[in-house]
This record gives structure tokens, C-alpha cells and sequence, in this order.
């Protein structure tokens, strides 16, 4: 018979004429609808601000324009009767045993050099004068041991002796600390290696003995 259903001719595939492909149907579900819910934040990065947030920004507040103020000049202080500029240090002096010994310091290792030598008979003493970049050393070698060098050798050692500092009128520098009240070894001027010298207590200068020098006037050449 024609057109019978189980004629093995007339039965063809969907899939062999091309025919679309459903898709089946998706069980239905029982949860209800609810709200949509905020996208989850990725790892690593910052969440957005709310839309409503508002940002604040602190800047600090001007500083106030003062006026400009000049500076106020000091005039330095002239006392009467002393020196009218800052004293400035002439020499150091250290006591030695032998001056000759003692450059083998400061000449051979420090690369100093003796710039003058001068003999003090009446003070039992030879001295030298070492040049610096700034100042003089004066090194004190005593050829007495009754001089007060050797003294102070033989009490406290070789080392620091006193600190000098350059006058120009000596005479009146001391009468002027006399009159401040301030102790004296010299109330005049006594001669010196390079001038006209004078000592002031180590008690007056809290442990320090000073020596006031006003050098010779320039008919002889300063060792430096």
C-alpha cells in the first residue's frame, strides 16, 4: 500500500533534512524573584564609593604675611681704657724639655717648621717659634731648674703653658683688667721674645695663664 506510516522510504530524520535543533525545556523553579544584588568586588581592587558618599579635602590654612621687620645692628661695646677690637690669639705655648726633641714632633711628623729662636737669659729660658696655618707655637725649653718653667715641668710635665694674645698698647691693657679688678703676675710690662710681655693669674681665667704681647715696633721682621 502506498503511504502506509511504516514504510521504511517515507521515514526520514530531522536530522537528515537539516531541521533546527531545540533546545529542551528548563525545569521550572520555586524561588521567587528578589533583589538584585551588588556586583561581588574583585580581589585586589577598591570598592567604589557609594554614589551618595561625599569626598573631603583638607588643605591647610594660609600661613599670614607679616611684615617685613629689619634686623636690628648691634653695635659692638667700646669699654674705656681697653682694646677697641676683638683680641686676637698671637701664640700658644707649651713647656718642653728640649726644643730640639720636641720638633721632633712637630716638624718631622706634623711637617711644622721653626721660624725664629730666641734666647731669654733673664728668664732662664730659650723659646722657638712654630709657624701654623693660623697662629705660632712657642715652645719653652728652660735652661735653669730654678726658672719657673722647669717648675712647671717638674709639678705638671711637658704640655700646654700659657695662651697669648696680641695688645696694641699693653701698658694701658693692664691698667685697664686693674681696674676691672682682675689679678696680675705683672702690673707693668716686662721684656719678651718678640716684644713687650705681661701675665694675668690662672685663677683670674678660670685655670689658664695669659700672656698679653705687644710686639716690637716693625724695625725687626715678625716671624710670620
Amino acid at each position: 500500500m502506498h503511504g502506509s506510516a511504516d514504510h521504511p522510504e517515507s521515514s526520514v530524520s530531522r536530522e537528515a533534512v537539516g531541521a533546527p535543533h531545540e533546545s529542551p525545556a528548563l525545569p521550572p523553579t520555586d524561588q521567587a524573584p528578589g533583589p538584585s544584588e551588588p556586583p561581588t568586588e574583585t580581589a585586589g581592587q577598591d570598592a567604589a564609593p557609594p554614589a551618595d558618599s561625599t569626598t573631603m579635602v583638607f588643605r591647610p590654612a594660609p600661613e599670614p604675611e607679616l611684615p617685613d621687620t629689619p634686623v636690628p645692628q648691634v653695635e659692638p661695646v667700646v669699654q674705656a681704657g681697653g682694646p677697641t677690637e676683638p683680641l686676637a690669639v698671637h701664640h700658644v705655648g707649651i713647656a718642653v724639655s728640649s726644643i730640639d726633641q720636641a720638633m721632633q714632633f712637630y716638624g718631622e711628623k706634623l711637617g711644622l717648621s721653626v721660624v725664629s729662636r730666641v734666647a731669654l737669659p733673664e728668664r732662664s729660658l730659650k723659646v722657638a717659634f712654630v709657624r701654623t696655618g693660623n697662629t705660632l707655637i712657642e715652645l719653652l725649653e728652660p735652661t735653669s731648674d730654678s726658672s719657673t718653667v722647669a717648675r712647671f715641668i717638674e709639678r705638671r710635665g711637658p704640655g700646654l703653658h700659657h695662651l697669648c694674645f696680641g695688645t696694641p698698647d699693653i701698658a694701658e691693657h693692664l691698667r685697664d683688667l686693674k681696674d676691672k679688678g682682675v689679678e696680675l703676675i705683672d702690673d707693668t710690662p716686662r721684656p719678651g721674645g718678640l716684644g713687650s710681655v705681661a701675665f694675668i693669674q690662672p685663677a683670674a681665667a678660670h685655670g689658664v695663664l695669659i700672656e698679653l704681647l705687644q710686639e716690637r715696633l716693625p724695625d725687626a721682621e715678625a716671624p710670620y
